[in-house]
């Protein structure tokens, strides 16, 4: 699930790009991962994201809190902000009932 979630994420933002693969990495080094790789994006549609936010969101608050804040560093590591990425990070977060700092007030 984090994999569908991370990958979609980074797909929303960057569609099919080297970018894409880079804003995944970074966001897999956060969290540690030793997977360095996307999923496919056939694999990350909308029904394999809402499943897969489902799922997330029934995690341990601290968890949840690290999973959004490796997608904030996915985000961020370009030093913008699209609109996809913001979307994405406001339903993400709402859906796992974690606090979003507002995203016009992070500097980068």
């Amino acid at each position: 699930d984090l994999m569908i979630f991370l990958s979609s994420l980074a797909y929303a933002g960057h569609g099919k790009t080297p970018e894409a693969l880079e804003s995944f990495s970074t966001a897999g080094r956060y969290l540690q991962l030793s997977v360095i790789n996307p999923l496919d994006l056939k694999d990350c549609g909308l029904n394999a994201f809402d499943n897969a936010l489902d799922r997330l969101a029934d995690c341990s608050p601290l968890l949840k809190q690290k999973i959004l804040d490796a997608a904030l560093q996915s985000v961020l590591w370009d030093k913008k902000i699209t609109h996809s990425e913001a979307a994405f990070l406001e339903v993400s977060a709402a859906a796992m009932d974690i606090p979003l700092p507002p995203l016009q007030a992070i500097n980068y």
